[in-house]
């Protein structure tokens, strides 16, 4: 990813109204920025189990990868996506199950808007869109196409958004809690080149990438990496008890604005292999081999799942410790269920040699879960559940 102050892209969308409709946010951003857009399916009527569509973009203006929407996953339903040419992706949202998905965000875009993108007008282009609702049944659903205005005159650097701070697990944005992995979107925030953690002292991660820090109420946190339109760090645990906090990000000397985040006590969400947050889950097998379709789980065994925003832990350890021979655990009470099933936890804590605020979960498969190569896998902590989506291979 590349900065870049040459113009600023606005994406205008003129809403209609349709009973049911697909379309895209409206969004204002520099060349060079990284953000979260998301598709979202609007219905005053009915409500549709599984839809296609079609995306045209200009690839010499942007970039985007895709996760999963809070709409899909809560219906259970899964992704699939190709590209049918170099400035066309399909979409095809649907599952197993007749479970209606209402109005919701069904995908989130994250853009990369190209630094050297031409003055002009251009479009997101929906096509080839067809719907169903529960029943099997057509549903029409109007597509609102977004225009893409850049203009080099305009436009801010250094900026980030609240929609822009995700979970690192689940890619939703949300309530951030102390000791969460999160990834900040936002334009001029970090160096061109990618940079990766590293180590102040032997077991403290350090807490600036580049001359680039992120900061919760002035507090410095640590920084697991940095790039020019992404970052991602490890929020203080010294937020705990507040309801909210003010996030900014400093890089080479030059704050960016200040955005404000409410704080929950957690926020749990399961990492996912492909790191979508969805689909399935980056778990490891008894043998420690990683969990896949064709790699599954017995039942009986017991399986490690990883994830973040379990808020506190005990003992205490400072921000950005790399875990070791102290197992710090979370206050709260953490739960599991596969394939709605409870399952036994046996461990729940700090991951050895991964940075507090991971949390290695060790569950045993109910000895009556079901069979299948995605069986839901729920977390729990605090009486907060995890984001749906996220699923294991059991055999």
């Amino acid at each position: 990813m590349r900065s870049g102050w040459g113009g600023v892209l606005t994406i205008l969308v003129v809403f209609g109204a349709a009973a049911q409709e697909i379309s895209i946010s409206p969004l204002a951003a520099p060349p060079g920025a990284s953000l979260p857009v998301p598709v979202r399916f609007s219905s005053e009527q009915s409500s549709i189990a599984g839809v296609q569509f079609d995306l045209e973009f200009d690839p010499a203006v942007l970039t985007f990868s895709v996760v999963p929407g809070q709409g899909m996953r809560d219906a259970g339903k899964s992704l699939y996506q190709a590209n049918r040419a170099a400035n066309l992706r399909r979409f095809l949202i649907v599952g197993l199950n007749n479970t209606a998905i209402g109005s919701s965000d069904l995908l989130n875009l994250f853009v990369e808007i190209r630094a050297n993108a031409a003055r002009g007008s251009y479009r997101l282009r929906f096509s080839n869109v067809a719907a169903v609702d529960p029943d099997g049944g057509e549903v029409r659903l109007r597509s609102v196409d977004a225009a893409l205005t850049v203009d080099p005159n305009a436009g801010v650097p250094n900026q980030i958004t609240s929609a822009g701070v995700v979970s690192a697990a689940s890619y939703l944005p949300g309530p951030v809690t102390p000791g969460q992995a999160v990834v900040i979107y936002g334009a001029g925030i970090g160096p061109a080149e990618l940079v990766s953690l590293r180590l102040k002292t032997p077991t403290l991660i350090d807490t600036t990438l580049a001359r680039t820090a992120v900061l919760f109420d002035g507090i410095a946190a640590p920084l697991l990496y940095a790039q020019a339109n992404v970052v991602a760090a490890i929020a203080p645990y010294g937020m705990a008890g507040k309801a909210s906090t003010q996030l900014r990000i400093n890089y080479l000397g030059k704050d960016t604005n200040t955005v404000s985040l409410p704080v929950a006590d957690t926020a749990p969400a399961l990492f996912s292999a492909d790191s979508t947050g969805s689909g399935p889950g980056a778990i490891l097998n008894q043998d420690y081999t990683l969990n896949t379709s064709s790699n599954r789980a017995t039942r009986g065994s017991v399986v490690m799942l990883y994830a973040t925003g379990e808020g506190m832990v005990a003992p205490a350890v400072p921000d950005g410790t790399v875990i070791q021979s102290v197992l710090p655990k979370p206050v709260a009470d953490v739960g599991v269920k596969i394939g709605g099933i409870d399952a036994q936890v046996t461990y729940a804590g700090a991951a050895p040699g991964m940075v507090v605020g991971i949390m290695q979960v060790n569950v045993r498969i109910p000895d009556d879960a079901e069979i299948g190569a995605a069986v839901a896998v729920l977390l729990t902590v605090g009486g907060v559940q995890s984001p749906a989506g996220v699923t294991i291979a059991l055999r």
